[in-house]
């Protein structure tokens, strides 16, 4: 399948100032069609989960990821949702603004699967 994660991973590996920040729904219609998993939900959450914790776990302090559980819409930037959306109780703009404030509140949250 190829994963555009490659391009992240060689960043945080040669450079030592970037810090990621990665956003998801693990029921993303818009990815799940372009990656053929329209049908796999549980596989699309699964790669994206997978794939994005082995970066979180090489470089826990620069790359973090938001991943809501149960949801499949595509984005939320430029949207009313940008300051609703949550996981585990913490908001996405209040997470944004820890990540770009580089705090020490801005954790790597990822939602569990919902049945």
């Amino acid at each position: 399948m190829g994963q555009g994660t490659g391009v992240i991973e060689w960043r945080l590996d040669n450079d030592s100032t970037v810090r990621d920040a990665f956003y998801e729904t693990d029921g993303d219609l818009t990815n799940r069609f372009f990656l053929d998993l329209l049908g796999d939900p549980a596989g699309f959450r699964d790669l994206i989960v997978t794939e994005h914790g082995l970066l979180n776990a090489a470089h826990p302090n620069r790359y973090k990821r938001f991943i809501v559980a149960g949801d499949t819409s595509h984005t939320v930037l430029q949207s009313p949702q940008f300051y609703t959306q949550e996981a585990n109780g913490v908001l996405l703009n209040e997470w944004t603004a820890d990540f770009l404030g580089a705090r020490a509140s801005w954790v790597d949250i990822v939602e569990d699967a919902l049945p």
